[in-house]
C-alpha cells in the first residue's frame, strides 16, 4: 500500500517551493503589476500607480491610500517590491507578498489573497449585421482579459461549442436572462457569471452588464470614449463585488481562530502539495502545519482570520473539496459498574425490648446473622458515559 506518511514527510521542506497546478481561481500573478508608463511620467511615479494598483487588488475600491500605513508604504514603495523591469512602455513590477500583507495587517484592514471567485463572461458585441458572441481570442476578449488581469478577477469564457450554442443565444446573453445563463454556466466551475452586451455609441462605447455571484445579482452601464476603459470598469465592479462577499479581516495573531481539516482521499504526493499550496492562498497569516496522516486521511492546522462561513466560502473556490459531515462518534464501550452500597440498618430482634417496654434488637448473634442475610445483594448496573461533542472548529473535507 502506499505509504503517503514516508514520502510526504521527506518532502515537507519542498512542497513549500513547489509551484501548484491548482483551479483556475487560484491568481499565481496577483502580485505581478504591469503598469503603462507615460511619456511625461517618472519611473518613480509609474512604480507609485503600480503600488496604488496593487493595495486595491488586495484591499478593495475603498481602501484608503491617502492616510495609514497604506500612504506611508506609498511614500517609499521600493520596499514592497520584489523585482522590477520595464517592457514594451510599461513598467512590470513584482511585489512581495508578505511586505504587502504586513502593510494591511498593521492598519488593520480586510483583505483578498490570490483565491479568488472565477468569473465565467458571457459577451456579445454589436456589429452591423447584428449581435455577435465574442471568444476568448477576439478583440473584446482580449480587452477583458486584460482588465480582469490588471484588476485581480480570475475571468474564463465559455468554450463556444455546439452545447453553448445551443443553450445561449445572442439575445439571452444582451437582455442578460439569468436563468438561461445560469443554466448553461453549469458545466463549467466557476462562482460567478457575468453577461455583457457592447454597443458603439457614436465614438464611445456602451456596455450594459449583468452579473451573479453566489445568491447576490449585479447590474449596470458603462459608456467610455476608449473601449479598453470600458472593459476596465467592468471589471473594477467585478473585483468590488468578489472582494465583498470573499475579503476576510487582517487581525492581530492573538485574534486568529485556530481551525483543524480533516482531508480524505488524499492519496499521493501531488494531492498533498495541491491541498498545502490552497490553504497558503486564504489569506491568512500563517504557514498551515501538517499535524497527522493515517493512510489516506490528512489533518492539517491553519489559523484564519474570519469566521467558519468565511473559511468555508474560500476552501469551497477548489473545486476538489468537499465538505462532508463529521464522524458520528464511536460508542465507548463501558462494563457494569456496582454501585457503592448503603450503609446496613440493624433490623430489630423478636422478642427483645427496651426501658419502654418496646420490642428491640436483641444481641442473639444467630438473630444477627439472620439479619445480615436478609439485606438484598446490589445489582450491577450499566452507567453510560456522557456523549463526546465534535470539535466545533474542526471541519472535515474530502479531495476529489
Amino acid at each position: 500500500m502506499f505509504s503517503l506518511r514516508t514520502v510526504v514527510v521527506s518532502l515537507l521542506s519542498l512542497v513549500l517551493w513547489t509551484p501548484f497546478n491548482l483551479s483556475a481561481a487560484v491568481l499565481e500573478g496577483l502580485y505581478r503589476v504591469n503598469q503603462p508608463q507615460a511619456e511625461d511620467a517618472s519611473r518613480d511615479e509609474t512604480l507609485r500607480q503600480a503600488a496604488e494598483v496593487m493595495f486595491t487588488r488586495v484591499g478593495g475600491a475603498n481602501v484608503n491610500l491617502d492616510s495609514g500605513p497604506v500612504a506611508n508604504a506609498l511614500s517609499d514603495p521600493r520596499d514592497l517590491v520584489r523585482r522590477i523591469s520595464g517592457r514594451d512602455g510599461s513598467l512590470l513590477v513584482e511585489f512581495e507578498p508578505s511586505a504587502v500583507r504586513r502593510v494591511m495587517v498593521s492598519g488593520g484592514l480586510p483583505m483578498l489573497g490570490r483565491s479568488r471567485p472565477g468569473m465565467l463572461v458571457w459577451a456579445v458585441e454589436a456589429r452591423t449585421l447584428g449581435d455577435e458572441l465574442i471568444g476568448a481570442g477576439s478583440t473584446w476578449g482580449d480587452r477583458l482579459k486584460t482588465a480582469a488581469a490588471y484588476r485581480g478577477v480570475a475571468l474564463s469564457f465559455p468554450m463556444g461549442d455546439l452545447e453553448d450554442r445551443g443553450m445561449v443565444t445572442e439575445e439571452v446573453v444582451r437582455q442578460g436572462n439569468r436563468e438561461d445563463l445560469l443554466e448553461a454556466s453549469e458545466r463549467y466551475s466557476s462562482e460567478g457569471v457575468l453577461a455583457v452586451a457592447f454597443t458603439a455609441n457614436g465614438e464611445s462605447t456602451r456596455a450594459d452588464w449583468h452579473m451573479w455571484l453566489n445568491d447576490r445579482a449585479y447590474s449596470g452601464r458603462v459608456s467610455e470614449d476608449d473601449p479598453a476603459a470600458a472593459a476596465d470598469q467592468i471589471m473594477r465592479e467585478v473585483a468590488a463585488a468578489a472582494f465583498e462577499q470573499y475579503a476576510v479581516p487582517a487581525v492581530s495573531e492573538e485574534e486568529l481562530t485556530r481551525w483543524t481539516l480533516v482531508v480524505q482521499d488524499i492519496n499521493s504526493v501531488n494531492d498533498y502539495a495541491s491541498l498545502q499550496g490552497m490553504l497558503q492562498q486564504l489569506g491568512g497569516q500563517s504557514t498551515p502545519q501538517m499535524l497527522s496522516v493515517d493512510t489516506d486521511v490528512v489533518t492539517v492546522r491553519i489559523d484564519f482570520p474570519g469566521s467558519e462561513s468565511q473559511l468555508e466560502r474560500m476552501l469551497s473556490l477548489d473545486q476538489r473539496l468537499v465538505r462532508i459531515p463529521a464522524p458520528e462518534p464511536e460508542p465507548v464501550e463501558q462494563g457494569p459498574i456496582l454501585l457503592p452500597e448503603p450503609a446496613p440498618q440493624p433490623t430489630p430482634a423478636l422478642g427483645a425490648t427496651d426501658q419502654s417496654g418496646e420490642t428491640g434488637p436483641t444481641d442473639d448473634p444467630l438473630n444477627a446473622d439472620a439479619d445480615t442475610l436478609t439485606e438484598p445483594e446490589q445489582a450491577p448496573v450499566n452507567v453510560l458515559p456522557e456523549p463526546v461533542e465534535p470539535d466545533p472548529h474542526t471541519l472535515y473535507y474530502r479531495w476529489r
